[in-house]
C-alpha cells in the first residue's frame, strides 16, 4: 500500500482508472441483472 502511494502519480492514476472501469463494468452488469430479475417476476405475475 505505502510503495503504491509513494509510486509514480501516473501510475497511480493509471490504476484507479483501471479500478473504475472494472467497477462501473461491474455495477452495469449487477444492475443489468436485477432489472432482468425484476422484468421476469413482472411477467411470472401477469
Amino acid at each position: 500500500m505505502l510503495a503504491a502511494s509513494i509510486g509514480p502519480p501516473r501510475g497511480r492514476m493509471w490504476s484507479g482508472f483501471v479500478l473504475g472501469c472494472i467497477l462501473s463494468v461491474f455495477m452495469g452488469l449487477l444492475i443489468a441483472r436485477m432489472l432482468s430479475a425484476r422484468s421476469r417476476l413482472l411477467r411470472k405475475e401477469k
